[in-house]
């Protein structure tokens, strides 16, 4: 077995945000189920919207969709 020294548990828009832009500013728009975006600007500020999950955010994400045409439907 493997013995990490070190763990970290992060979402899905922090690892898409260091994959496409290595840490440098920018922004990056995670949609598919749920809806996540993340911002760091050129001083270092870290922005984030949504990412809340179907309860409580994830507006516009296919969750979100399908169970407003599910409520339009009934």
């Amino acid at each position: 077995s493997t013995r990490a020294r070190r763990v970290s548990v992060t979402s899905d828009v922090v690892l898409a945000h260091a994959g496409a832009l290595e840490g440098k500013p920018g922004v990056v728009l995670v949609v598919g189920t749920g809806v996540a975006a993340l911002a760091i600007e050129a001083d270092g500020t870290l922005r984030t919207a949504d990412g809340w999950g179907p309860w409580l955010g994830d507006e516009g994400g296919g969750a979100w969709i399908g169970a407003a045409g599910l409520r339009a439907a009934l």
